[in-house]
Parts: structure tokens; sequence; C-alpha cells
């Protein structure tokens, strides 16, 4: 997704990321700004834009030909101005949508929700009774048809800045909704996601003594905080050391990593051109040398070049023929899953 001042953009890449199509809307007089898309399992796209005065929810096809189109709210018949931000698809192919509305009379914008059916037709739009301003950034279904969205809340005069989180049934009415305020926080929400658990995951930026900083906030099925002592926490790798030399190369590197380590080597595209199994501790003892080919190179064992605890494996990489000069990818996993990638450069 793109933009520039007065025209909006839709891209479809392949998984290389090389450009299948490219479609371009100029709906508004000043800019065209598209926000999001959500695909179907028939190929349909659901994309929505914000322009001049309001928001556009399209549907193309897997050609990128628009299928259907509407405004929100159509062109200067009111002062009211709708942003969407977020779209996801339904179980029943229909389309859900969030963003934020000000409706003309006061400053002061509310969650707005629209939910349509397969055919894009909208079956029913609603605005959360939240006290204050309020922006809707992220919506998901849940398990039992009922939808999560999550923002933040500014008060009626910018007097904080905190989270929310709300569940609405299949019809759009409010099942619950709670907002986080901390008084010495100001707190902006710009994503949101559902947890495998039911949980809502937040993130986005927090204004603590003038300094702002990321922020994520874990929330549970019923909009409670889960204090960070409560969330199982990855355990911080320790570093792996990843040595490449010559880099660049001409004819073959040499590539250090631990023992048992599995050594991959990508081209830009994702695709593998090398890969060497690990080797387990057990059959590489301390001290002994194997000189065997293992595809396109040869490799040994030597203890750690910084001096590290582990033992170290030696990988020759002799690219062949049908290896052309460019940029690639080693990447080094453990046993334990932590992994180490460093770019090379070969010059044939």
């Amino acid at each position: 997704l793109d933009y520039d001042w007065f025209t909006g953009y839709i891209f479809r890449i392949d998984k290389y990321g090389d450009t299948i199509w490219t479609k371009i809307y100029d709906w508004g007089i000043y800019y065209n700004m598209f926000m999001d898309v959500a695909t179907r399992n028939d190929g349909v796209i659901g994309a929505i834009a914000v322009i001049d005065w309001g928001s556009v929810f399209i549907m193309l096809n897997e050609d990128g030909d628009s299928i259907y189109a509407v405004d929100f709210p159509p062109l200067f018949p009111t002062d009211a101005e709708l942003t969407l931000k977020d779209i996801i698809t339904c179980r029943d192919n229909g389309f859900c949508m969030v963003g934020y509305e000000n409706p003309g009379s006061l400053y002061i914008w509310e969650v707005k929700i629209i939910r349509t059916d397969s055919t894009g037709a909208i079956v029913w739009n609603r605005k959360l009774q939240i006290p204050g301003e309020s922006y809707g950034i992220s919506i998901f279904e849940l398990d039992d048809g009922h939808f999560g969205i999550v923002g933040y809340n500014t008060g009626f005069y910018g007097e904080f800045s905190a989270p929310f989180a709300t569940e609405i049934d299949e019809y759009g009415d409010t099942v619950w909704s709670h907002i986080l305020i901390d008084d010495t926080i100001r707190t902006f929400i710009y994503g949101g996601a559902l947890c495998r658990n039911g949980d809502y995951l937040l993130g986005g930026s927090a204004l603590i003594d003038s300094n702002n900083y990321g922020v994520a906030i874990r929330l549970d099925s019923l909009g409670n905080s889960v204090p960070f002592s409560e969330i199982s926490e990855k355990i911080i790798p320790k570093n792996i050391n990843l040595f490449v030399y010559p880099n660049p190369f001409n004819s073959s590197c040499k590539i250090i990593v631990p023992a048992n380590s599995e050594i991959e080597i990508y081209d830009l595209r994702g695709n593998i051109v090398c890969k060497i199994p690990s080797i387990p501790r057990s059959l590489s003892p301390q001290g002994e040398r194997d000189d065997a080919t293992v595809g396109a190179g040869s490799e040994g064992e030597s203890p750690s070049p910084s001096g590290e605890g582990y033992r170290m494996r030696g990988f020759t990489w002799t690219p062949d023929e049908t290896i052309s000069s460019g940029i690639y990818l080693v990447r080094a996993t453990m046993s334990d899953g932590n992994y180490a990638t460093k770019r090379i450069v070969y010059l044939k």
C-alpha cells in the first residue's frame, strides 16, 4: 500500500516481491490514501481508503478489477468525516471495518464500525458509546462470532490518552468496554491482535516524562490488564558467533559457527542455495577435525575464535557455476532454536 498527495495505489506482489499488478485510484480532490486490505478465500480483496472528507470501501477481484465501491459518507452531503483504519474478512465472506468519525456538530471523534455481507452491501454500522474522544484502530473476529476492537481514548479535552478495548456481538451491540487510564502515562495505540488464548495484544507508544517509548499491552478476554509478571517471556537468546571471511569473496569463503548449528545460505529471493545439517556435539569431540566434503564445501571443527566455551564449526563454501554474483544470506541455527544471520557478497 502506498500513497502520494493526490493518488492512491494498490499493488499485488508475488512471494518473491515482484509486482503482479498495480491499480491507481483518484477519488478525492486533495488526497487518496489506502489504509488496509483483506483477502477472502475466493480471492476477492476488500480495501479501505481515506479520501478528502471521508473513506471509501472497494472490492476487487484477483486481477485487481473493481467489482464494488461505496463512499462513507458520500462526498460533500454533510460535515461528517470518517477515517477507516482496519478491515478484516469475516467467516461469512463479508467484511468488517473500524475507524473513527467526527459527526460534524462537535469536534469529537467517535469509534465507527461497519459490517458488510459478501456482496459488499452494508449489514449494519455502529458507533461505540465511549465517553470522550475515541479512535478505533484494529478489529478482529472472535471464536464465537463477536468482534474485538482496540484503540485509544483522549477524554473530552485531551486531558489524557489511554488504550481501550471493546467487545461487540455479531449485531454490533456492545458486550463490554474498558478504558485503561493512567494519569502519569499518555498512551497511543496503533495496532492490535488476538492471542491464541483469547487475550488482546495492543501495540503503540507511550509518552513518559516527555520521552516516547514503544509499548505492548496485553488484556484478558474481558479487557482486564494482564500484569507483565504473568506473561511468559522468551528467554533472551545468548549471542551466537557467526564469522564469514573473506567478505566480499570471489571463489570461496570460510563460515565459522557453533558446532551444533545448521548452516543455510539463501539468495535474496529466499531460495536455499546451500544447506549443511548440524553435527551433534557427541559426534564432534574437542580437537577432532573432519575434512569431509559436504555439498559444495568442506568443514572442520576448531575452538571458538572469540574464546566462548563452546566448540566452533568451520565450513568452506565454494559456489558452483550455477551460482551467480550477488548478495546472499548465511543463517546459522542452533539446536535450541536461536539463530544468527550475516549478509555476504559473492563477486564471480
